[in-house]
């Protein structure tokens, strides 16, 4: 899958890895639990299991 302009899963990505924030970091600022977190950001699931406003954390 190519990159997508705008597509929260690449600040993730970056999150992750450039700056080393663990999914369950992530997971602790976001209220997201660590599976959730990894499955987002490795296009595993596209969070419409979720509110909007949890899904929020990701479009701010």
């Amino acid at each position: 899958m190519g990159i997508e302009y705008g597509d929260p899963r690449d600040i993730l990505k970056t999150l992750l890895n450039d700056y080393k924030i663990t999914p369950y970091t992530f997971g602790l600022i976001s209220g997201l639990d660590e599976k959730t977190v990894l499955n987002f950001s490795n296009r595993k699931s596209n969070l419409n299991h979720l509110s909007h406003e949890r899904k929020g954390i990701f479009t701010q």
